[in-house]
């Protein structure tokens, strides 16, 4: 119904002189809507969901917000954009029922079902209309993020920034046990394989290799606590033997100091030790 067209309001797509007066406004809320990649696939169909119909690619529309919707997809990049703009924007003049089925040429080159999209495809579909049809995407706000996200994702660009891709997700490194399957799989795989059976001799052999590696690991450790024991054996042998040396050494100086005072104590030795003529010093 064209009379009730007009009480829809447009949360992203208007272009009033309003809205280009208060920037700063935009900024603050694209910087406090929640990530995209940070809440559920459910939510996110949700809010493109919604989003789409706020910016009338879905729902009811009157002529202006028909037009509009044209004007933005016409001055996009590719043989779509350019088919909109050829076939019904540069006509003239242009009727309602045309823009009605433009717009459904809107909805089959730029904006698929959202049931059809997977996560990544729903990433990429909020950051490029953020940026190139320039939508607010109000309704992310006030949703909370999961508990475990992504890597890359805390801390990433909100939508509408300076580029209209998605953050790159960082993958992990495959680790040794998905490194063993794949070569196991493509050593042993054929078209007429189960699949399952396969798996499970990979995983067989997976064990059975984790448990000789354990016993290589288990044989390391053991060398190396050896290795260690001894190192400290030698170091306390080396220490013990200082301790020693330095004994001796004090013990013999003593016992020598002794003897000296003991013949010192005859008269004869007494009087060779005064009358004795001391040895002349080197030059």
């Amino acid at each position: 119904m064209d009379s009730d067209d007009d009480l829809i309001s447009i949360s992203g797509d208007s272009s009033s002189d309003d809205e280009d007066d208060i920037p700063d406004v935009r900024t603050s809320r694209r910087s406090s809507i929640a990530r995209p990649c940070s809440i559920s696939v459910a939510q996110l169909r949700k809010a493109v969901t919604a989003t789409r119909r706020a910016n009338h690619i879905v729902g009811p529309a009157n002529r202006e917000q028909l037009m509009h919707i044209g004007e933005q997809h016409a001055d996009m990049d590719g043989k779509p954009a350019d088919r909109i703009r050829t076939a019904y924007m540069e006509r003239s003049p242009i009727l309602v029922p045309d823009l009605r089925e433009m717009r459904g040429e809107v909805k089959l080159y730029f904006h698929p079902p959202v049931s059809k999209m997977n996560m990544a495809a729903l990433e990429s579909y909020v950051y490029w209309t953020a940026k190139d049809l320039d939508w607010t995407w109000s309704g992310l706000d006030g949703l909370a993020p999961k508990k475990r996200q992504p890597r890359g994702c805390r801390g990433s660009a909100a939508p509408g920034g300076r580029s209209r891709d998605a953050p790159v997700r960082q993958k992990r490194k495959p680790t040794a046990y998905n490194l063993f399957i794949r070569q196991y799989f493509a050593e042993n795989y054929e078209d007429r394989d189960d699949a399952r059976e396969i798996f499970s001799e990979a995983v067989g052999a997976w064990k059975a290799q984790e448990g000789r590696r354990a016993g290589r690991k288990a044989g390391a450790a053991k060398a190396k606590a050896t290795r260690t024991y001894r190192a400290e054996v030698l170091d306390d042998q080396r220490r013990n033997k200082t301790k020693r040396v330095a004994t001796r050494t004090k013990r013999n100086r003593a016992a020598q100091q002794d003897e000296f005072d003991r013949r010192g104590e005859d008269p004869v030795v007494q009087f060779v030790r005064r009358t004795r003529i001391p040895k002349k010093r080197r030059e």
